[in-house]
């Protein structure tokens, strides 16, 4: 089955598929491969076991997601917006090809 990670916790995965959620493990080789498995990431699974990921459209590290459509900031006055925050977060969403409102 394929389905979408919307959580990750300690070594735990939820994962949505056809409006269910399943509280999956990954295999050993997935956790240990690049950065690992991500919320938004698209995975194929069974018998509550990740046995792979598919292709990303882009990831971003911090916070650590994958397969953004759009980034949305929103600024209040107070506290004082931290600018150099915001222009980092708009430089990655250029970088990864992801739409920034």
């Amino acid at each position: 089955m394929i389905g979408q990670v919307y959580k990750v916790h300690s070594d735990k995965y939820l994962v949505k598929s056809q409006g269910k959620a399943y509280d999956l493990r990954a295999r050993g080789s997935l956790k240990k491969r690049g950065e690992g498995i991500s919320v938004g990431d698209y995975v194929n699974f069974e018998k509550g076991v990740i046995v792979s990921v598919e292709q990303r459209t882009n990831h971003f590290i911090r916070p650590n997601v994958s397969n953004v459509d759009l980034i949305v900031a929103v600024v209040s006055p107070e506290p004082k917006p931290d600018f150099y925050l915001i222009d980092k977060l708009l430089i990655s969403a250029v970088r990864e090809n992801v739409e920034f409102i």
